[in-house]
């Protein structure tokens, strides 16, 4: 198992290292995906501790997201503005999640997410 780890590892640094700015964000996607996933089967699990960390790591990725909305461009105010509010929906329903241990706002956060990262997908 330790050294699956180490080669998943290994693999991620290669495609962060080699990558364009778009696949950067779809890799943050993707990993936003797999902590919300793991916080639901630590929610599941009474795994608090694990929560606690997946949780945090989802919400540093939507944290960061939302701080690289650029809406000083008047072409993009409106589809920056539609974001934040889905950004800061998602930071709220991550949050009430950790704190009511309630998988719902999880599965919440995923279907807010998907038209997103299917939207990033499809560019590149």
């Amino acid at each position: 198992m330790e050294s699956y780890r180490l080669y998943s590892e290994i693999e991620q640094s290669t495609d962060v290292i080699g990558a364009s700015p778009h696949r950067l964000i779809q890799l943050l996607f993707n990993k936003f995906l797999v902590h919300i996933a793991l916080a639901k089967t630590c929610i599941n699990d009474g795994n608090i501790k694990r929560k606690h960390v997946a949780i945090a790591k989802a919400m540093d990725i939507i944290v960061y997201l939302k701080d690289c909305i650029d809406a000083r461009d008047a072409s993009t105010q409106e589809i920056a503005g539609l974001l934040s509010t889905v950004y800061s929906f998602i930071q709220t329903s991550i949050f009430k999640a950790s704190i009511e241990n309630n998988i719902q706002y999880l599965v919440e956060v995923e279907v807010a997410i998907e038209p997103i990262k299917s939207g990033w997908d499809k560019i590149g």
